[in-house]
């Protein structure tokens, strides 16, 4: 049985969400919303199901290039990041991390770039 859930958006965000249903063809903002939500569970399930050392790749893109707090994060995981690369564009910076360590930190590490409100894009490539 579905269930009827209201959500506050910027208009910035409805605009991006009418092009997005376009785009990609769904028929209604519902099935979006249902499709970008299995989607974000599913990459939190396989971040959830890593164990014991972890090796991998974290992506993250964010706004504001001296941005305090993003600088605080990136020192912050120093104990699991083996090679850190920053590059700032026009408009947003990617930092690029190579990873190695107890997968409760590497999750750590994901969640707090993923929670950050100035990060636009988060991406987690790992194996244990």
């Amino acid at each position: 049985m579905a269930e009827i859930v209201s959500v506050s958006l910027p208009s910035g965000l409805v605009k991006e969400v009418s092009r997005m249903q376009k785009r990609l063809q769904f028929r209604n903002r519902s099935e979006l919303f249902r499709a970008s939500l299995e989607a974000l569970n599913a990459e939190n399930e396989e971040v959830d199901e890593l164990k014991g050392n972890v090796s991998g790749v974290l992506s993250a893109m964010h706004e504001e290039p001296n941005e305090p707090q993003v600088v605080k994060l990136r020192h912050e995981f120093h104990d699991i990041v083996i090679t850190a690369m920053h590059h700032e564009f026009k408009r947003a910076c990617v930092e690029l991390f190579l990873l190695e360590g107890p997968a409760d930190r590497v999750k750590e590490m994901y969640y707090a770039y993923k929670r950050h409100p100035k990060t636009k894009y988060v991406r987690l490539l790992a194996e244990s």
